[in-house]
């Protein structure tokens, strides 16, 4: 119960904040998320900064570099994934949510740090379509 008031409580600062804390650059990546972004991947990203990590989630990675979007793009259209890796390592995050970008990111986030924990995150299909109508709505 304490850890899910916490996660709400932190739930709220995340929205609350234009931009989350600027980290120090980091040599690995400790915690990957999988699954399906909305699909209680604020929850985790919560409860990863509550545990002492730093998510990479979408608005904490746009806040720091917009230019950085292009990156992710040439990688979905085949170009390499160390422009996306240094992105990552250097604005200093060590976990990962399963939102997008970083969400389709996990088989290579794998390969390259296989002692890296990976977490899937889940949802039932009526919390998941919840998600999806409050985003289509511009609620969050």
């Amino acid at each position: 119960m304490l850890l899910q008031v916490a996660i709400e409580d932190k739930k709220e600062l995340v929205y609350q904040e234009s931009c989350p804390p600027v980290y120090l650059p980091v040599s690995e990546i400790k915690v990957i998320g999988a699954g399906l972004g909305h699909s209680g991947s604020t929850s985790f990203e919560c409860a990863l900064a509550e545990l002492g990590f730093h998510p990479a989630a979408p608005r904490a990675m746009l806040c720091r570099e917009s230019a950085g979007q292009a990156i992710w793009y040439d990688w979905a259209k085949g170009g390499s994934f160390q422009p996306c890796l240094q992105q990552l390592l250097q604005l200093g995050f060590d976990a990962t949510t399963p939102d997008q970008p970083t969400g389709f990111a996990g088989r290579e986030l794998m390969a390259l740090f296989p002692e890296a924990k990976v977490v899937q995150v889940v949802c039932t299909q009526q919390e998941s379509r919840a998600s999806s109508t409050r985003l289509s709505s511009g609620i969050t």
